[in-house]
Order: C-alpha cells, then sequence, then structure tokens
C-alpha cells in the first residue's frame, strides 16, 4: 500500500476498550452514524493502486464497505451478511461489490462513488435444487481482455445452496451466463485464474483443471501429475511461466496425518513442493488462503502448521513454525516491507518479520519434542503401553515401543468407522466398540486386539464379545466408570453396561435385558446418575437421583439405603503444586504436574520445579497451546494432549537421557523401626517414597531413610530417584519389613529419649509422641511427676504442651 493508505489502517484497527475507535478524527465516529460501536471487520484488502478496501459487519446497519482513497477515508452501506459480500478492484480502478451473493455492483471515484446495479443473479442462474435463499459467496476476478467474471466458489458451500450455474461475464456492459464452456466440464467451479495473457485455468470439481481461450472460450484439459491429483483445488495462481495448484480436500490426510499439496509446473513438468501444508482447517480457510512472491520465492500461508516459504529455484521448502522459533501457529496475510522482509500476520495474533536468511539458518539446539495428529484419544493399558489410530494409518492400531509406533493392521483389510470406540480392559487389552449398532458386523464387528501375543479376536457385535469374555474378566471392569461402553463383571457371570442412549444393558447369564433410565426411577425424569454395576454383594445397581436403586429377584426396580458407588479417584494422588500463574497444568500417572506458563513448559512435583526444555530450544508451546491429558509411558516419554485455536494435537516430549535405577536395602531394623539405605546412578540425586501405597513423599538429598512410627504388622516401602529434569525410575525400588513393636514399651523409649544429649533426638521424640497424643499424655504427666531434673522436666513439658495441641487439632478436625 502506499504511504497515506498505511497511515490509515493504522489508526482503522486501533480500538480502545469500548470497542470504538479511540482516534478523535476517525470518520466512525460521526454523529450522524453509530456504526462504529459494533462494527466487526470481516475482510481487508489492498488494492493494485495503493487503496485499501474492507468489509465490516455492523448489527444495526447491516454491511458495510469501507475504503481509503488518498487522504479520504470513504464508506458506503451494504446488506448483509458480510459472509456473503465480496469486493475488488479492476484495471480501472473501479469497485465491484456483490452484495449478499445476489446483486452485482460497480462504483468509481469518477461517479462520486454512487453504486450502481450491474445485474441482480436470478434463480435461473443457478444450480437447479439448491436453496436460492441460502447462497454461496460469489467470487469475482477480471480476465486479460477486461471482462469480469463471476462464479460460486464450491469451497465455500455446499450442493445445497444457492449456486451461479457455471459463469456470469460483464462484457461491453452486459452480462451474460455461461452454464459450461466447450471442451470443459460442467460441474460446480472453485477456482478461475488468469495463467497468461490469453488463457484462464479453470477448476472443476471432480473433473480437474482446464485451460481456456480467452477469446474463444473454448477449453481442453490440463494433464494431472498423478490421477486424481486435482479433483479438489483450492488455489491456483502463476509466477512468471511457473503455475502453482494447491489441490486436496478437507478429510484426505496424507501418511504423516496433514492436508493438501502445492503443486509447480515449470518447464512442462510437474513437481509436489509440499505434500502436508496443513494440519486442519476447513474448506472456509483453504478458500481463503495466501500468499507473496519475492525475490527469494514463495511464501505460503498454512492451517495449523505456520507457514511456508519456498525457495525461487529448487530449494528444499521451508516451514514457519515453532521449530523456526516461531509463535503462530496459522499464517493467514502476508505482506512486504520496505526494507524487502516478509511480514506475516496471524488474525488476533500479530504478526513476525521473516526472511530466507533466517529460515536457512539453523536453531542452535536442535528441537527435541514431536508433534502427533491422531483420530482417537491415546488410550493407555494398565501395564503402561500406549495405542493410538493415527491420522492416515486408521486401517492399523498403532503402539508405541518408546521410540517410534509400531502398527497392527486392522483384519480382513477392515477400516476404522467414525463412532468406534476405544477401551481398554484389566487383562490390558484394547475393544474397538461400534458406537451406534451395525446390522452388517462385516462392516463393524467388535474387535479385541491383545499385544502380548499380537492379534485381534473379531466378534460379531459388542455383547457377544462381552459373554465370551466375562470369564476372563470376572469381578473386573472394561474402561473406566466414565468411559463410553464400561461394562461392569460379577463373579457368576453376569455383565452389565450403559449404551450410547443411555439405555442400562443387563446380562443375566441366560439372556440380555435393557432399562431407560427414566423408567428405573418411576417417579420422574432422570436428572442425575452413574453408570450402571454390581454392589459388594454382587447386586446390579444403579445411582439415580441420589438414590441407589437396585434390581431385586422378581426384576423390579426399587430404591435403597444403600450407600452410592465411591467416585473415581483423581490421576494424581499428590496435591498439585501451587502455580497460580499457570495457564494449564495436568498430572501424569507418576505424579508429576505437567504445566505452562507464558508459553513454556514446565514439570513439577514433590517440591520441585524445572523448564522442560532448555532457553535457546525450539519449542512447540511458542504458540499458546495448552495441555488437557498427560500420558507417561514406561521409558520415560510423554505423550501431551494439547489443544490449540480448537484443535488437538499429541506433543511427545522424549527422556532425557538414562532414567535413574534405585536401589534400596534394609541398613537397620529393629522391633519397631527401619532404616532403609537409598543409592543411585543419577547425578544430583533426590529421592521420593511412600510407605504401603500412601502417596509419594516430597523429593529429599537423604541417602538413609529412618521410618519409626509405624503399626504393628508388615509394610512395604517404596523408594524412586528422581533426576534434575524431574525423571523418574520407572521400577521405583521395594523393601519389605516386619513391625513387632509394643505401643507402651515404644512411649517410654521416647519419654526416655527426651534427656538424649543429642538435642536433634529430644526433638524427634516430641514430634513422634505428639502422632500419638491420647497413648502419650498419660505416660508423659506421670513422667513429670517423677523426675527432679529441671532440664528433663523442661522437655517432658514441651512434650505435653506438643501432644494437647495436636489432641486440639484432631478434635476440631472431628467437628
Amino acid at each position: 500500500s502506499n504511504s497515506q493508505s498505511a497511515r490509515a489502517c493504522l489508526l482503522w484497527f486501533r480500538w480502545n476498550e469500548n470497542g470504538q475507535p479511540d482516534s478523535p478524527s476517525s470518520f466512525w465516529m460521526g454523529s450522524s452514524s453509530s456504526f462504529g460501536t459494533d462494527a466487526v471487520a470481516t475482510s481487508f484488502e489492498i488494492a493494485a493502486n495503493g487503496n485499501a478496501y474492507s468489509i465490516w459487519h455492523s448489527e444495526k446497519d447491516g454491511n458495510t464497505v469501507a475504503w481509503f482513497d488518498e487522504k479520504n477515508p470513504r464508506r458506503g452501506n451494504l446488506h448483509g451478511p458480510a459472509k456473503l459480500t465480496t469486493v475488488i478492484t479492476d484495471s480501472k480502478t473501479n469497485l465491484w461489490l456483490v452484495e449478499a451473493a445476489l446483486n452485482i455492483l460497480k462504483t468509481s471515484r469518477a461517479k462520486g462513488y454512487a453504486y450502481k446495479t450491474v445485474h441482480t443473479i436470478t434463480t435461473d442462474e443457478l444450480f437447479p435444487g439448491g436453496d436460492a435463499t441460502n447462497r454461496s459467496p460469489v467470487s469475482m476476478m477480471e480476465d486479460p481482455r477486461g471482462r469480469i467474471l463471476f462464479w460460486s466458489n464450491y469451497l465455500l458451500g455446499g450442493d445445497e445452496r444457492g449456486a451461479i450455474r457455471g459463469v456470469l461475464i460483464f462484457d461491453a456492459d452486459e452480462m451474460t451466463l455461461h452454464p459450461g464452456f466447450g471442451g470443459t466440464a460442467t460441474n460446480r467451479i472453485s477456482v478461475l485464474a488468469p495463467i497468461s495473457k490469453t488463457n484462464l485455468w479453470i477448476a472443476v470439481r471432480d473433473a480437474g483443471i482446464f485451460s481456456l481461450d480467452v477469446e474463444s472460450l473454448h477449453g481442453s484439459p490440463v494433464a494431472e501429475p498423478q490421477p486424481g491429483a486435482f479433483r479438489v483445488v483450492q488455489k491456483i495462481f502463476s509466477d512468471g511461466d511457473d503455475r502453482y495448484v494447491i489441490a486436496g480436500s478437507a478429510s484426505d490426510y496424507d501418511e504423516n496425518g496433514l492436508l493438501n499439496s502445492l503443486w509447480r509446473l515449470r518447464a512442462g513438468r510437474w513437481k509436489k513442493l509440499i505434500g502436508g501444508l496443513d494440519s486442519d482447517g476447513a474448506m472456509e480457510q483453504f478458500a481463503d488462503r495466501r500468499w507473496i512472491f519475492a525475490a527469494d520465492g514463495l511464501w505460503l500461508g498454512a492451517f495449523g502448521t505456520g507457514g511456508w516459504f519456498v525457495p525461487r529455484e529448487d530449494g528444499e521448502p521451508r516451514q514457519i513454525n515453532w521449530q523456526n522459533n516461531s509463535p503462530f501457529e496459522s499464517i493467514h496475510r502476508w505482506f512486504q516491507v520496505k526494507n524487502g522482509q516478509i511480514l506475516g500476520i496471524q488474525f488476533n495474533r500479530g504478526g513476525l518479520l521473516a526472511d530466507a536468511p533466517l529460515l536457512l539458518t539453523k536453531p542452535a539446539v536442535a528441537p527435541s519434542a514431536e508433534v502427533f495428529r491422531a483420530t482417537r484419544l491415546l488410550l493407555q493399558t494398565g501395564d503402561g503401553k500406549i495405542f493410538a489410530v493415527l491420522r492416515q494409518k486408521e486401517s492399523a492400531l498403532s503402539e508405541w515401543d518408546g521410540k517410534k509406533w509400531q502398527h497392527h493392521p486392522l483384519p480382513n483389510g477392515l477400516q476404522l468407522w467414525g463412532d468406534c470406540q476405544l477401551l481398554t480392559d484389566s487383562k490390558n487389552r484394547v475393544w474397538f466398540i461400534d458406537g451406534n449398532w451395525n446390522p452388517d458386523p462385516q462392516l463393524r464387528p467388535c474387535l479385541i486386539f491383545d499385544s502380548t501375543l499380537g492379534k485381534f479376536e473379531r466378534y460379531s457385535g459388542f455383547p457377544t464379545a462381552l459373554q465370551v469374555q466375562a470369564a476372563k474378566l470376572a469381578d473386573t471392569r472394561l474402561g473406566n466408570g466414565d468411559a463410553m461402553f464400561a461394562a461392569a463383571f460379577s463373579p457368576d457371570g453376569r455383565i452389565c453396561y450403559e449404551d450410547r442412549t443411555t439405555e442400562v444393558r443387563y446380562f443375566d447369564g441366560h439372556e440380555w435385558r435393557q432399562w431407560n433410565k427414566n423408567i428405573i426411577v418411576a417417579a420422574g425424569l432422570m436428572n442425575s446418575g452413574s453408570k450402571p454395576y454390581f454392589d459388594r454383594d454382587n447386586r446390579l445397581s444403579i445411582f439415580l437421583n441420589d438414590k441407589v436403586w437396585q434390581l431385586d429377584d422378581l426384576g423390579k426396580w426399587r430404591a435403597t439405603t444403600e450407600e452410592p458407588p465411591k467416585t473415581t479417584a483423581s490421576a494424581a494422588t499428590s496435591s498439585p503444586p501451587y502455580l497460580p500463574e499457570a495457564d494449564s497444568i495436568v498430572p501424569d500417572r507418576r505424579d508429576i504436574f505437567w504445566a505452562t506458563v507464558s508459553k513454556k513448559l514446565f514439570c513439577a512435583g514433590y517440591g520441585l520445579r524445572v523448564s522442560r526444555f532448555a532457553p535457546n530450544e525450539p519449542q512447540p508451546f511458542i504458540d499458546g497451546r495448552k495441555i488437557l491429558e498427560a500420558l507417561m509411558d514406561n521409558f520415560g516419554n510423554c505423550f501431551l494432549r494439547t489443544v490449540v485455536a480448537n484443535r488437538e494435537e499429541y506433543v511427545l516430549i522424549p527422556a532425557r537421557g538414562k532414567l535413574p535405577d534405585t536401589k534400596a536395602r534394609l541398613a537397620e531394623e529393629s522391633d519397631d523401626a527401619v532404616t532403609v539405605e537409598i543409592s543411585t546412578g543419577a547425578t544430583q540425586p533426590r529421592f521420593i517414597w511412600r510407605v504401603d501405597d500412601a502417596a509419594w513423599n516430597n523429593a529429599t538429598t537423604n541417602t538413609h531413610l529412618r521410618l519409626d512410627d509405624l503399626a504393628n504388622g508388615k509394610h512395604r516401602v517404596q523408594v524412586a530417584a528422581i533426576d534434575e529434569q524431574l525423571q523418574m525410575d520407572p521400577a521405583p525400588a521395594e523393601v519389605l519389613f516386619e513391625i513387632r513393636s509394643n505401643p507402651m514399651e515404644r512411649i517410654q523409649r521416647l519419654i526416655s529419649q527426651l534427656g538424649d544429649q543429642d538435642f536433634s533426638k529430644r526433638e524427634a521424640a516430641i514430634k513422634l509422641l505428639a502422632r500419638h497424643p491420647e497413648t502419650s499424655l498419660t505416660a508423659l504427666r506421670e513422667a513429670l511427676k517423677k523426675t527432679a531434673i529441671s532440664n528433663q522436666q523442661w522437655w517432658i513439658e514441651s512434650a505435653i504442651r506438643e501432644c494437647e495441641e495436636s489432641q486440639r487439632k484432631s478434635g476440631a478436625k472431628n467437628d
């Protein structure tokens, strides 16, 4: 743009906290209109003459088109909705507008910017069968002869919407409908683009690209680089004699789970420059993709993968994303500034300046993280194995082996269906369940994968599979309590689960029965509840409307006074660290918390906190993504389920170096206490420990662990080393021992310890006595009466005060 329009644009987009421009000289603030208070810009274009144009949507005024002509901002009212309004300028600086995909308007400075209706698109000019009241946006372009062409880009709307049947051409003040052109197909059009002074390229759905002579309007097919490559064409553009095509549908993923391809035709030969442009996106976004050519090459926008730079010669394309320290996951617009650098913009996020030398410079530290895209949530079995259904690998179940994915093809070439549910059972197997029952089990069977055998079992349906597996899963569950199709099994072979329609399904050992939850509660609509389960007495039960309902011997549901089932415990047994500044925080199965703070990733837990990436290491969280779930495998790698721009991806954080290996042994043992000696080969080791599956204690550097306040009986202590990266030993060391102490004798020994020459032992004795105040207080008061040593009296009195305080706190807590 020229300098004046650039200056005006800065005023245009500078809004205050009330949603109004904060420049008092802005024309939006005119007293004759309230447009500025609620308007939203829906498009922004810069014409070849340097003028800037934008379409705004206002709930009060409808659409408004605004433009900047030299020093004077102007505006004109159009009827909405804004998404159906488009604008271009031609080579004569006329402004062409399509209002609400219905009226074609023309205006110019010479006419005082007064609109003239050139044509109103009639229903006879639309494809039959479409809804004329729900129209697709109209695209337009100027051909080499100066004619203006109008068509409905099918990427912007489905067949049910009203769309121009072919192309409307405005020439010599006349509008003519061309339902098709000789030598071309007559299906819906996505792109018309000028290729040379004599030819246009037209992309027709499912038919490919045709080259159209501008004089005769007769076309011929453009040879595809491979069959079906141009079935869905999004963009066509040129740079000198080079022709570029972007093609691909919104669901056709490549082997890496990415969408869309960039092709170049140079010297009569096609070459696929990029095989996976985008991570995701809708056809509307693909139709709005932007690019810019500079002296060094092509700068291309992308969705979910940042952007791309393609060198003018045959250099390798470069991705502009987090691996280049770019904070943007999409680039929506490109501009070239005066110094030759390229400015890339992501809507609502800001911009970045880039040039080819910057992209060619490798980062000081190579990225360690990796991004995976799956069509289902990753599944972790009870033994720690991780399974996925990866994009474009939907005919296989992929198993993570710690370094790469191993693919297990589904039997008989079966393709995964859309409503398939994945669950794991107590045998660590993976179930494929038909979410909407299909009467043809050949299309949608129930599959069970056993990773130890590397084999699938196939059943005609979910109920059949449950019956066959009931003996193996007796008294256990399939899936967790919140999962759809989670099933419970009784010891005697009965089964219950809730289906997709929230019906209770029950196999009584002979036949399947089912109930609607509203029928169970009988008194009215069900408003809250749980999944069906078998209680401690193996009776079929369900918690609905704050009551436990059970099926009696007569087949009737009755409300009982039984306690409701306990809710499923959270993944973490320890409290989350205090991180008020965290944007997201989740625990993994080892109670290490993963948190994003100011677009950086941290690990925290057991009193420790560490940044997961080096300061100069490229990392994907720079784009502001947040964590939803953390899955730690058996090898120290963590899969983080993340969300950015309403898109979910998995980020793999690989283990760094060798994981700690912990060793522990009993160094000292008595009737009422033990000392455990700990060792590891890790540098700067820290240790966490727990007794009898209680919560883990905070990390300590002590290599000797004294346990002297345990109840009589057998105990197990687990100890795990943690390194400086908060990586934990995946197999904690275990020590078994037995306590055989007399409680009163132990208290007397602790009272005697109050006179020890080592003051630390006296303090330790007070703490231990205070843990059992009811028993300790009587013995301490008797000891206070008997002793005449003032120094020991002081320590006994201190112990009494601590016990009384402990007793008071315990009583207040119970109250």
